[in-house]
């Protein structure tokens, strides 16, 4: 499978969860990693291909709700999980940048950590 991704993803912290939250819908998950177009989220909740879901991302290491629309691209089912890959259609910039920004500094001082 050709891989169509412009832009890097960013993990999130293994030790810190970034919940994603429907607003009005039931559905729950984590996302996994982002990047400036799009997010990979973890659920238990099965939403279908090309859904827009409305969400509150939250993160412990900033203090407010960071609110999202993204569509559903990809799907795939295992182990009791539905991963999905999503487009990232509306997010404010200034909380994008500061999500990727807390995920990127996390990242560096682990690479840092296990190199000492």
């Amino acid at each position: 499978m050709e891989d169509r991704r412009i832009f890097p993803r960013i993990g999130c912290p293994k030790d810190d969860h970034c919940t994603v939250t429907g607003k009005a819908s039931r559905f729950s998950g984590e996302l996994m990693n982002i990047s400036r177009k799009g997010a990979l989220i973890v659920s238990k909740d099965r939403v279908d291909n090309d859904s827009k879901l409305d969400v509150v991302m939250r993160y412990p290491k900033i203090a407010r709700d960071i609110p999202s629309i993204i569509q559903v691209v990809w799907s795939s089912f295992k182990d009791g999980n539905y991963t999905y890959g999503g487009k990232l259609v509306d997010i404010n910039n200034e909380d994008k940048f500061d999500l990727m920004d807390n995920f990127y500094e996390s990242w560096k001082r682990d690479l840092i950590a296990s190199r000492s």
